[in-house]
Parts: C-alpha cells; structure tokens; sequence
C-alpha cells in the first residue's frame, strides 16, 4: 500500500459508502485531512495508516482496505485497559487547547486588516485545528466496542429481555456532555420562567454559554438571546419541574444500576463496560469541541470573505490553503480559482490522501473520474412506502415527517412531528425536545441519536440508510420502534 492515498489507486470496487455530512472543500480539508491523516493519528493513536475519505458532494466514502486495516488495530488496541484511558485524557486535552487556540486566533484577528496578516492567522487556525481532527477517527471505534457490549451482555444476562437491559446500561455514556447539561440548565430557565420570575438576564448568559451548539460543519449562527427565547416559548406548556427531576432521577438510576452491574462481574470485563461508556461519551464530546471552537473563528472567516470579495458561503467551496495562498496574493481569486469555486458548488469530488491535502475534482475532471467509479453515483429507490433500521429507543407513534438535512431545516420540526435526519447533533436539541419520534439513515446504538432518545424516552429508529430519501416533508409517517419499521401513511400528494 502506497504511504499516501492516490487518485489512481482508489478503485471503485473497494469504495465503500460511509456516511453524509453537508460539508464543503472547506470544512472537509480540515476534518477529512485531520481523520485521514497518518502521522498525527499514528502519533495519537498508535495506528497506521488513518482510515481514509473520498467525498462526492454530501456523500463520503471509504475505501474498504483501509478501513478494515484500521478496525483490525482499534481492535487489539482496545484490549488493553490504559489505551482508552488515554485516548479520553489526551482529547479532552486537545478539545480544551484547540478552543482556547481559536479564541486567541479570533482576538488577534480583531484589529487584523491586511492580506498578510490574516493569511497568517488563517494558517494557523486551519492546522491547528486539522491537527485536532485526527481525534475524529473515535467514530471508527464504534464498531469493536459495540462487540465488546454485546459480549458483556451476552454472558451475563439470563434470558433476551436482561440482555437489553445490561446492553443499554454498558451504552450510556460515562458521564454528562456538554450538550446534556444545556438541556438540564434549559429546564432550569423554563422552570424560573414558569414559576413568573424574570429571566432576561439568564436567557442572555445561556445564549452566551451554550449558543455555539448551533454551530456545526462552519455553518449556523449561535444561538441569540431571541433563539432561546423562541425556544422557551416553544415548549412552554411542557411541565418542566417534572421533566428536570425525570432526567436526573433517570440519570442518577442508570449510573446506580451500571456500578451494581460492574460490580458483578470480573475485573477484565468491568474495564470493557467503563471503556465502552467513555468511547460513547467521546463521540459527542470530541464533535462539541471543535464546535465550540468553531463558533469563535467565525468573526475571522467572514471577514476574510469580505476581504476577497466573495459571500462566505462560496468560501466554504475553496479550501483553506487557496484561501491563505489568495490572500497572499492580495489580488483577490484568480479567475482560475474562482471558475473552480464554481464549479465545485454544483458537484465535486474530494480526496485526502493522508498528508493533511486535499485533491478536489470537479466540472470535466470530474465526470472522467466517477465514470471509472460509478459507486460514487449514490443511488437511492425512493418508491418504498417503508422503512427499516435498527431500535434504539422502543414505542409507536404518528405524526408528520420533517426531513432535516442541515441546521437550516431545524426550524421546520414542530411539536409531534416525526424528526427524519441524516443523523443528530448537539445542536439538534432543541428540535428533539419539539419531536414526537427520531428516525435516522445513519449511527448505531452508540450515537446521539439513540442516546437521547433514551434519555428523552422518545421513539427511535437509526440506521435506515434511506429514511431521508424516501420520506418526504409532510408524510404522515408510523414510527413502529419496537419492530424497527416506520411506514409512510399517508404520502404529501394524497393530502
């Protein structure tokens, strides 16, 4: 296998779909080039080569050798008790620097208005921040630590029914997100405002403390003093006294029921159950940092946009070394660069071979180079009048379909509606909290999705695969949860 990935070398046969995130050239360097690089996760984690990733627009994909090469190391790695242990620390670690690094970035950026200045501070913002990335590939760890929870289920429970019981305690995550206590301080604002005491102030240091969580991918604005406003309006005949002392109780039993259960069990297995837990608290974790530190690089990538007199939306379609190399130049973009912006915003493909580059294909390139890879060309069947996935949450309902492909469309979920999406976020919170039921394409039972449908006890289906392309806004849809099915009803058009 060659020390870096080359367009050549990829073949369609070992393509293999991965997952879709609404990220452009921009963002993709940065967390594509941080994931797929090979020194830094060598250096991190201990494994070469990093798992690599092709995007086609919205679509990523993975060629299979290097995927499975990668799982295969995660999988002895995990064996010993100290790996885990370290991988929690030094993320926890580098989330904490990578934030406090943009925030200094973001300040010296404020009195900054020359090309050359800002070229700097760009460079460094994107490196630094590429390098923090490598701790992407902990997604990559859900796989072998799913098959260490069943294994650990699967010896100790007596019958099905326990097996599920001891599988969804070993899955819930080792302790509070960040995204987890804004829910538990949003309660406690809704409960002050229910009670007729005034909150303006504390609406304010809300949206200041958590508003970045409707940041993701570069795209979103904070949430403001109005947004939480809204929000609080939005669910203010929810008994929010009750719902507060539900997730604590609720939270308080499964930490009392996992340490019974640890307690139970041999040493060997109960450093599996405390490492499968971390791995699900990192997950959300490790994507909270990057984008609390996001949030505070904003200010500077909007005005470097203005700077090369382009919308920041086109921006997102170069990536961040042609955007320093254009401001070194001080002339703007190139008529080359910006016919390839262009043409990227209609379709393009995205390599990151392991180096920390990307090698982007768009307009004739191409079309020469999916021709050769026609699995790249996600074809979906959107006739099907059902869906199937797996169960993360048990229950049926029915309400109206709302497909949420970006941070755009969150405002589209009302009370009761049906929350289909590519897969949650942090920043999806106050939309779930409005859902009557989530079903997902992508996750398994160690993803966001399913844990906080466990902690809300809403029903929910992940792992569809299609439910975004075959459902559309305003289906009315049944969420049958405990079967793992959600069937149209009554499509749009018959209404």
């Amino acid at each position: 296998m060659a020390k870096y990935l080359k367009p050549e070398d990829i073949k369609g046969d070992d393509l293999v779909y991965y997952i879709e995130r609404h990220e452009g050239p921009f963002a993709a360097h940065i967390i594509g080039g941080g994931y797929g690089n090979d020194s830094n996760v060598k250096k991190e984690f201990g494994i070469y080569p990093a798992p690599k990733t092709v995007h086609h627009g919205h679509y990523i994909f993975t060629p299979r050798s290097y995927q499975e090469k990668f799982g295969k190391q995660v999988e002895e790695k995990v064996k010993d008790p100290k790996y885990i242990d370290s991988v929690v620390k030094n993320c926890e670690q580098a989330g904490h620097n990578i934030i406090n690094s943009l925030i200094e970035i973001s300040k010296n950026a404020e009195n900054v208005s020359s090309y050359n200045e800002l070229a700097s501070l760009l460079e460094d913002y994107y490196q630094k921040t590429q390098k923090y990335c490598s701790y992407y590939v902990v997604a990559a760890f859900q796989k072998p630590m799913t098959k260490l929870a069943e294994s650990v289920a699967e010896k100790y429970a007596k019958d099905s029914s326990e097996r599920e019981n001891i599988f969804k305690l070993i899955t819930s995550p080792s302790k509070p997100t960040r995204s987890d206590k804004e829910q538990d301080d949003f309660l406690t604002l809704l409960i002050e405002q229910q009670k007729g005491q005034d909150v303006e102030k504390k609406v304010e240091k809300h949206s200041k403390k958590y508003g970045w969580l409707a940041v993701r991918y570069l795209k979103g604005n904070p949430w403001s003093i109005d947004d939480i406003k809204q929000r609080i309006e939005g669910v203010k005949e929810v008994n929010a006294d009750e719902k507060l002392e539900l997730r604590l109780e609720e939270r308080a039993r499964i930490d009392s029921d996992v340490t019974k259960f640890i307690n139970s069990i041999d040493q060997e297995e109960r450093d599996f159950v405390r490492h499968v837990r971390d791995i699900v608290y990192l997950r959300t974790r490790r994507a909270e940092y990057l984008d609390e530190a996001s949030a505070h690089i904003l200010p500077l990538l909007y005005k470097v946009a203005d700077l090369l007199h382009i919308t920041y939306d086109d921006m997102l379609y170069l990536t961040p070394p042609e955007v320093v190399n254009s401001l070194k130049l001080q002339k703007g973009l190139s008529d080359e660069l910006r016919a390839n912006m262009l043409e990227r915003r209609e379709d393009f493909v995205s390599i990151h071979p392991g180096d920390g580059s990307s090698i982007i294909f768009s307009g004739r390139d191409l079309s020469d180079f999916i021709s050769t890879r026609p699995v790249l060309n996600k074809d979906i069947a959107t006739k099907q009048k059902e869906v199937s996935g797996d169960i993360a949450f048990k229950g049926s309902v029915q309400g109206t379909a709302k497909i949420v492909r970006d941070s755009e469309d969150l405002e589209k979920v009302s009370i009761d509606d049906i929350l289909v999406t590519i897969n949650t976020f942090p920043h999806f919170i106050a939309a779930m909290e409005r859902a009557k039921a989530f079903v997902t394409d992508e996750g398994g039972i160690l993803c966001h999705a399913a844990i906080v449908a466990r902690e809300m006890q809403k029903p929910c289906i992940i792992g569809t695969k299609i439910a975004t392309q075959v459902l559309k806004d305003g289906d009315l849809v049944e969420v049958d949860a405990n079967n793992g099915v959600v069937k149209i009803l009554s499509p749009r058009s018959a209404k």
